[in-house]
């Protein structure tokens, strides 16, 4: 397995006194990487939510509109535009008002 090398690797080169500091630096980057895709999943979920709840209730989406939700990553903006979706009209109705991405 390609991690228990680069650790083996790391380990190596670190010597006995630093090998505390290799496996405290690599737990810290496993965990970052973990928060770091869980905020992605959130932020791809809620881009499918909107979307959904666009088809659901037949607005149609405009290419600039399908742009606009495929950039955001801004959680509360894409939390605002799924509570906006599920009873909008209009696409000007979910991505309209001050605030753009």
């Amino acid at each position: 397995m390609l991690g228990s090398a680069v650790r083996s690797i790391l380990l190596e080169v670190a010597g006995p006194q630093g090998a505390e500091d290799v496996v405290n630096a690599a737990e810290q980057l496993i965990e970052q990487g973990r928060t770091e895709g869980r905020a992605e999943g959130r932020v791809e979920g809620l881009r499918a939510g909107v979307a959904a709840a666009l088809v659901a209730r037949a607005v149609p989406l405009s290419e600039l509109g399908r742009a606009r939700l495929a950039s955001c990553t801004d959680i509360a903006m894409l939390t605002r535009w799924l509570t906006r979706a599920v009873t909008a009209a209009s696409e000007a109705a979910v991505f309209g008002g001050s605030d753009a991405p």
